[in-house]
């Protein structure tokens, strides 16, 4: 019984609270997304756009701050010439990480598809200003 009263079964018994409070605080990396996520590059690689927007719309759904998912459908909404859709998309993942190079190279493609020939100079010239290093989803989606 004395075994029972022990500091170390205690502590032992606050494992799983502290693993439960850790996964919910975690909860913005949620795995699910993350596999979304992947999911939908892999349909950019193989060009399979419709299948990779819903992809990347289900990571979305299930982590609104993930800026790549955003600059992944973006980019797959370029690819079908839904560039007023793809401008918002890539400006949402630029609102909430303005370091995606790729993000701005993109929707400078979107600024000047939409007649917004000064917001492609101005995107133009932020894109030059941020380091090519740090993109994990940009090469398998650019030709």
């Amino acid at each position: 019984m004395r075994l029972l009263r022990s500091p170390v079964v205690h502590a032992l018994a606050l494992i799983p609270l502290v693993a439960a409070v850790y996964l919910y605080l975690a909860g913005r990396d949620d795995p699910s997304a993350s596999r979304h996520y992947s999911q939908g590059l892999l349909l950019s690689q193989e060009a399979q756009w419709s299948a990779a927007i819903s992809e990347f719309d289900a990571a979305i759904r299930l982590d609104p701050e993930m800026a790549q998912a955003y600059a992944g459908r973006g980019v797959a909404l370029v690819r079908l010439a839904r560039f007023p859709e793809a401008q918002a998309d890539l400006s949402r993942a630029l609102q909430l990480d303005g370091q995606l190079r790729q993000a701005y190279a993109y929707r400078i493609t979107t600024d000047m598809a939409t007649g917004h020939l000064e917001l492609a100079v101005t995107d133009l010239e932020r894109f030059r200003t941020l380091p090519a290093a740090g993109e994990q989803w940009a090469p398998s989606l650019l030709d």
